[in-house]
């Protein structure tokens, strides 16, 4: 990478992987699985009881929404569970040197080495979007896949310089937050 390099360091907490894991695809996942397996339980339900009357009340109709919702919530939380767990024990397996994480953005590209010296090099022409939130910035790829920086690898004036380099490089598909 040759120019202006803007570099943050880190240590990766359990926290950060799962709000990661969270701000990804997974929870419309969780959702879809949720509501496909809420249907599927009602339906068998209502075929082995034989509980419908032959016109629908509204306190009937009521009732089946409000039972579908608490069903659809409860398995999102049981997967969310599963999800946070597997986050952990991943976690646990990492050697702490794993954990230590390098960013350089610069004109060329994006490189995260972890402390063992392994090293992803991202070039711009691969970054889609980026979008900020609380504690990271979260890079979508093409055509798949996508990065989280964490915001406190780096200075309060470094985080200024990568907001502007990310503006500069991705235009209006840069959604972070004003100066």
């Amino acid at each position: 990478m040759d120019g202006a390099i803007i570099r943050g360091q880190t240590v990766v907490t359990l926290g950060d992987q799962l709000r990661a894991r969270w701000h990804s695809s997974t929870k419309y996942l969780m959702l879809v699985l949720a509501a496909v397996f809420a249907i599927g339980m009602f339906n068998s339900f209502r075929e082995s009881v034989h509980l419908f009357p032959q016109t629908l009340t509204l306190l009937f109709v009521a009732v089946t929404i409000v039972a579908a919702t608490i069903m659809i919530a409860m398995i999102c939380l049981c997967l969310w569970i599963v999800i946070a767990a597997i986050v952990a024990l991943s976690r646990l397996r990492s050697g702490k040197e794993q954990l230590a994480i390098v960013y350089a953005f610069g004109p060329d590209g994006i490189e995260i080495r972890d402390g063992r010296g392994v090293t992803m090099t991202t070039p711009w022409s691969v970054v889609a979007k980026a979008r900020e939130r609380k504690s990271a910035i979260r890079l979508s790829l093409k055509p798949l896949g996508s990065r989280t920086v964490i915001k406190r690898a780096f200075a309060p004036d470094d985080l200024q310089a990568l907001r502007a380099l990310l503006t500069q490089k991705l235009g209006p598909k840069a959604r972070l937050k004003p100066a």
